[in-house]
Order: structure tokens, then C-alpha cells, then sequence
């Protein structure tokens, strides 16, 4: 194994140590821009990412602007239901009143009729 020197990498005069400079200085190029390339499609990648988040976050948003719009809808026609239920209740208890009189009105009529005929038979 070869023994570091500080003179190897700041321009010793020998020429190996030239050679070796400046194979370190391109290696290391080398990984640098290899590195600044995985970073920029990173970057790149990232700013897909950020596009879709933002445009599925809009997604969401016009959903539950929707699903609250459903909300309203589903309360108003729960509270029309229960508007016309009552007033199916009402008409059901009208109509109950309505065949009690005419129940009675059928049978006082009855009676009329009976005493009509009674009438009839002794003139």
C-alpha cells in the first residue's frame, strides 16, 4: 500500500504525482456529474410528484365541494319528506273524520229511511 502525502494532491513536482491528481480529479468529476444527473432526475421526479399531489388535491376538493353540495340536497329532500308525510298524516286523519261522518251520516239515514217506510205503511 502506497503512503499518503498532501504533496501527492497539491501539485508535487514529480510526474506520477501529477498522473495521480489528475486520474483522482477526474474520477471525482466523474461521480460528480454522475451524482448532479441522479439529482436532477430526482428533481425532476419530485416535480412530477408535487404536479399530481397538486392536482389530486383539487380532485379532492371539488369532491367534498360536491359531497357537501349532496349533504344540502339530502337534508332539504329528507326535510320535503317528512313535509309530505305529515301531510299524507293529516289527509289520513281527515280522512278517518271524514268515514266517521259518513258512517253516521249512513246510519241516521238509515234510521230516516226506516222511519220513512214505518210512516208510509200506516198511511
Amino acid at each position: 500500500m502506497s503512503s499518503f502525502s498532501h504533496s501527492d494532491y497539491h501539485g508535487s513536482n514529480s510526474s506520477g504525482g501529477n498522473a495521480r491528481y489528475v486520474k483522482i480529479t477526474k474520477t471525482f468529476e466523474s461521480r460528480i456529474t454522475k451524482l448532479n444527473a441522479k439529482i436532477s432526475c430526482h428533481i425532476e421526479e419530485m416535480d412530477k410528484r408535487d404536479m399530481e399531489i397538486v392536482s389530486l388535491k383539487k380532485v379532492i376538493l371539488d369532491l367534498e365541494e360536491r359531497c357537501k353540495d349532496y349533504r344540502i340536497e339530502v337534508t332539504r329532500l329528507t326535510e320535503k319528506v317528512t313535509y309530505h308525510e305529515q301531510l299524507e298524516a293529516d289527509d289520513a286523519d281527515e280522512d278517518e273524520a271524514r268515514e266517521k261522518k259518513l258512517r253516521k251520516t249512513r246510519h241516521h239515514l238509515k234510521e230516516l229511511d226506516e222511519k220513512y217506510h214505518a210512516l208510509l205503511k200506516k198511511f
